[in-house]
């Protein structure tokens, strides 16, 4: 368990922070090699210099060969509004009693018409299914969930469906394994533990710190052979969190045998009813995608989440190679896709499908539909 493992880890960034490699890492370095890193913290590093050009280029380059330009499209569907956390930076916290928000639990017919508009109308064949920490659902809801929208893919000629949600036991994630759901994904928000205790306050299940960081080690446990994990850029030191995933994923390619097959890459924005909505953490456009380019050296199969509370331009950036899920419609409400409800969890756009597809044909991408993920092993070689 990583848990174990993480004061040492913790040094272990330190070290590299304050002795970051050189730039010809970028070329030297192999697929797994957690000290790329230290290229956050190299000096010249988001100024626009031939540094900065050089890294995207070299990600771009690795994707392209690795990829061909491919995306995978990708819906979230969330099934609750309903949440016993107190996250500072979140809509749908506890201790919001209002502000542009509507609590409501989605039933399983609703659920059926969420999941048919975006497989029957929209033509998205990968769906993640968005839970909060509802104290009303328990997994055995969750694997109901799954049993229905995988019946809707199948009607439609199949994809996949995955679950976004709060941590839970390894039993559970093998309740929704089981179940039909072909991933299961969580952030880790950050690797901050003193700043993930300020912002999530209470003593409430997310505010659990190591069961947290531990999540990951039970998804593989329970027989996932695909899971997500990432950070929520803008919470602490982005520099810090992302090196540390590096790091936390290293272990467990280390431990498993596997590596991690989705990158989750929110950004902090600010959402109508959270106390911290912005943050002196937050990177700029130019930092984050270098972030992600420096991921993209370390694993260039794992899949960047690009979500759409980033502009169409900057999904196009974040996207340039291929090789990542790409969000087509996007409601964070639970029945935002066919029903006349209010509120959100934080701001997003919507590409809508039809259209998107247009844009992103004519920019040269081309697309996979369904369950996108390569081997699940770490053995795999940079191409």
């Amino acid at each position: 368990m990583f848990s174990r493992e993480f004061e040492e880890a913790r040094r272990d960034v330190w070290a590299l922070r304050d002795a970051p490699p050189g730039a010809d890492l970028i070329d030297e370095a192999s697929i797994g090699d957690w000290r790329l890193a230290g290229l956050l913290w190299h000096p010249e590093l988001g100024h626009g210099s031939d540094f900065d050009q050089c890294l995207l280029r070299r990600a771009e380059d690795i994707r392209r060969r690795l990829h061909g330009d491919g995306l995978t499209p990708i819906s979230p569907l969330y099934v609750s509004s309903i949440c016993q956390e107190q996250c500072v930076y979140c809509n749908y916290r506890s201790g919001n009693r209002g502000v542009e928000v509507v609590r409501l639990r989605l039933s399983q017919d609703a659920l059926e018409r969420e999941a048919g508009f975006l497989v029957g109308e929209k033509g998205v064949r990968l769906l993640e299914l968005v839970y909060t920490g509802d104290p009303g659902l328990t997994s055995n809801d969750m694997a109901r969930d799954i049993s229905v929208v995988r019946r809707v893919l199948d009607a439609h000629g199949g994809g996949g469906v995955g679950v976004n949600g709060p941590s839970l036991s390894e039993l559970d994630y093998r309740r929704l394994r089981e179940a039909g759901a072909d991933f299961a994904a969580l952030w880790m928000e950050t690797y901050d533990q003193g700043r993930y205790r300020r912002l999530h306050p209470g003593n409430t299940p997310k505010s659990d710190f190591g069961f947290r960081l531990d999540a990951y080690d039970r998804m593989f446990a329970a027989g996932f052979e695909w899971i997500g994990m990432g950070v929520l850029s803008g919470l602490a030191d982005w520099r810090l969190d992302w090196a540390m995933l590096l790091r936390h994923e290293a272990a467990l390619a280390s431990r498993w045998g596997r590596r991690v097959a989705i990158l989750g890459c929110p950004r902090l924005k600010p959402a109508a009813g959270a106390l911290l909505r912005r943050s002196r953490f937050t990177p700029s456009d130019r930092q984050f995608r270098l972030a992600l380019a420096v991921h993209s050296l370390f694993d260039p199969h794992c899949l960047p989440f690009i979500n759409t509370r980033e502009t169409w331009d900057l999904c196009l950036d974040l996207a340039r190679g291929g090789g990542c899920l790409f969000t087509f419609n996007c409601a964070t409400a639970p029945g935002g896709y066919t029903g006349a409800v209010a509120g959100a969890q934080f701001p997003s756009g919507s590409f809508d499908a039809p259209v998107a597809r247009r844009r992103l044909k004519a920019e040269g991408f081309r697309f996979h539909s369904g369950v996108p993920f390569t081997s699940p092993f770490a053995s795999a070689r940079r191409p």
